[in-house]
């Protein structure tokens, strides 16, 4: 795969995965606002950054584009104090190896259908 066809190839791959992120965190938000969350949904927030961040490399190397997607998803479904953190466990994601196998195995023990459904 050539470096120049890269970004619109990820773009097709990650933009439908963004938006199922993006409708799950705002649905998840919507819900849990107020209401403190059980331990096992504050934990997978985490490993949906990594995922996120792993979904912004292409052959290990950052895609501006894809991580400005991810950032105006976080930016425009949490409010400024949550999304400061959630951009700054996404930075430090970006500096990290991920293990999507791994990842992918953790999401589908945790999650329940329905949250697998609004994942997309």
């Amino acid at each position: 795969m050539s470096s120049a066809a890269a970004p619109s190839f990820l773009r097709s791959t990650i933009a439908p995965v963004a938006r199922g992120v993006g409708r799950f965190f705002n649905r998840t938000w919507r819900r849990l606002a107020g209401k403190p969350r059980p331990a096992e949904e504050q934990s997978l927030f985490p490993v949906v950054i990594q995922v996120l961040a792993a979904f912004s490399k292409s052959q290990g190397q950052i895609v501006e584009e894809e991580v400005d997607t991810v950032l105006g998803l976080l930016r425009h479904g949490f409010p400024d104090g949550v999304y400061s953190d959630l951009r700054r466990q996404f930075r430090e994601a970006l500096g990290q190896q991920q293990d999507v196998n791994a990842m992918a195995e953790k999401l589908a023990r945790a999650l329940k259908p329905e949250q697998k459904v609004m994942l997309g």
